[in-house]
């Protein structure tokens, strides 16, 4: 018997599973990616999908990093804080934000390949952090502050050129949608059983039916190109390749 494969989905596990056969990039502490018009508008809603590999994450090293036009707080960050928990920050347009914490994210900092996945809403009060399949954060806390305004940026690895990511990432989607990702079938649009990479479309659109505004799928220096509606990155650095993936960990 002869399988055929679908060509984007190339990849055979040891169990007989297809999978996506993803590439990645490496950033070493000094590049990162910045793009001026792929703003987030409004972070009401979103739905977020990443694969990290990383030894050992800083105090306030940044994952993406989505600033305002003119100062803090930013609309959107994903980082490991000072007390070593991944810290999401929503920030609405209105004038309250939301904070995720997932404790001990030492855990993860092993130089293996691991999912994050996230999405909330802020209109129906619901939100989920996942990391490998498992949930680690329900959207929590809610503090009035002063309105961010409108974003000048989205960047990738770095905070405004400091506190850079030094580590590897995988398939970085964000779109300012909703999914509920505590239904296991919504997590599998982006992740198998096996815990490696599903196919999300040529352009993303699988998931949730329209296109992401960032959708990062390169390898090395190719990883600046979005397959998302925002538009490629200017890449600061030279990111490399590295010598595995989430598809072959």
């Amino acid at each position: 018997m002869v399988l055929f494969l679908p060509t984007a989905q190339a990849g055979l596990s040891g169990s007989g599973e297809v999978f996506y056969p993803v590439k990645a990039s490496t950033f070493g502490g000094s590049a990162y990616l910045t793009n001026s018009a792929a703003v987030i508008s409004d972070s009401q809603l979103g739905l977020v999908s990443l694969w990290f590999n990383k030894g050992s994450l800083a105090a306030n090293e940044y994952f993406v990093y989505s600033v305002p036009a003119t100062a803090n707080p930013p609309i959107a960050i994903w980082k490991k804080n000072a007390n070593n928990r991944l810290q999401v920050d929503i920030f609405t347009t209105d004038t309250q934000y939301f904070t995720f914490f997932v404790t001990t994210f030492s855990t993860y900092e092993d130089s293996a390949w691991h999912h994050l996945l996230m999405s909330w809403s802020i209109p129906l009060q619901a939100g989920y952090v996942y990391i490998d399949g498992v949930q680690k954060a329900t959207l929590a806390g809610q503090v009035t502050v002063t309105p961010a305004g409108a974003p000048s940026s989205f960047d990738v690895a770095t905070k405004s050129g400091t506190s850079n990511y030094n580590g590897s990432l995988s398939e970085l989607y964000y779109i300012s949608s909703y999914l509920d990702i505590s239904i296991l079938a919504n997590r599998r649009l982006f992740y198998t059983a096996s815990k490696r990479p599903a196919f999300l479309g040529t352009n993303g659109s699988l998931p949730t039916g329209s296109q992401p505004l960032v959708y990062l799928k390169g390898s090395g220096t190719g990883f600046n190109v979005n397959s998302g509606s925002g538009g490629s990155f200017t890449t600061t650095g030279t990111p490399t390749v590295p010598t595995t993936t989430p598809s072959n960990p």
